[in-house]
């Protein structure tokens, strides 16, 4: 089992961000997962972390229509909004999701500001280590659990149009224009030989 999250591009000053936190079956046979709890930090003071919810975007969530503490699945911000944790248990007690092998699933949506002057470069994020990060089955015993390495997602700049992509945008208008004028005008004149 990995955690992870989702590789997304962000744009510096956005406040209505989230990336999801993942789990992956790497093995080779499908397993039971019951319960979860992770916890994430950002290397970066321009994130600010504001919540934990069950509602996943990159992949479904795990227990998506019997979360026991969802939608909102936050346990803690620290850090000045850099570190935040999440948790959440399969709502039927010694139930839970079958994550078949090679499997992903989401645990969590965490939502996320950036602040205007995030520079443009990945952001690293760290999971705190076991047992805070951990994974149970449905016993309630641990399953071991890793980290995918290195996650990072980065904020990148709204793409702008090079000068003569506008400069050629500008003569196809007016090309488009002229054209239909001349096809009113012709209509309009063979309209009048009527």
């Amino acid at each position: 089992m990995i955690m992870g999250i989702t590789t997304n591009s962000f744009t510096p000053g956005s406040s209505t961000n989230s990336l999801d936190v993942t789990l992956t079956n790497t093995g080779t046979s499908p397993t039971t997962i019951a319960g979860f709890s992770f916890e994430i930090t950002a290397a970066s003071n321009n994130v600010t972390f504001e919540d934990v919810t069950v509602n996943t975007v990159s992949v479904a969530n795990i227990f998506a229509g019997n979360s026991l503490f969802g939608p909102d699945i936050k346990l803690n911000v620290s850090n000045n909004g850099q570190t935040i944790s999440g948790a959440d248990n399969f709502a039927t007690p010694y139930g839970g999701t079958t994550l078949a092998a090679h499997q992903t699933l989401g645990l969590g949506n965490v939502l996320f500001t950036l602040s205007p002057s995030t520079p443009l470069a990945p952001i690293n994020i760290t999971f705190t280590p076991y047992p805070t990060s951990s994974v149970s089955d449905s016993n309630a015993n641990n399953i071991s659990v890793g980290v995918a390495a290195h996650p990072q997602f980065g904020p990148t700049s709204v793409p702008e149009l090079p000068p003569t992509a506008l400069v050629v945008t500008g003569l196809l208008l007016g090309v488009g224009v002229s054209l239909r004028r001349l096809g009113l005008a012709k209509l309009l004149t063979q309209l009048g030989s009527h």
